[in-house]
């Protein structure tokens, strides 16, 4: 059995706004859309099924 518990800031995360229209032929600068913290736990449950052949001499 595995168990893990995770806590995530990140901070800096850019994205593009809208759409310029063409006749201004410029890019927008990527603007930065705050920060966000995630939390969480996983977990994961594994069984193995192992056959065995006894055999007599």
């Amino acid at each position: 059995m595995t168990y893990e518990y995770f806590i995530r800031n990140r901070s800096n995360i850019l994205s593009y706004r809208g759409t310029v229209p063409a006749i201004v032929a410029a890019n927008l600068p990527p603007y930065n859309l705050g920060k966000v913290k995630s939390w969480g736990i996983i977990s994961k449950y594994a069984t193995t099924k192992t056959s065995a052949t006894l055999t007599s001499l």
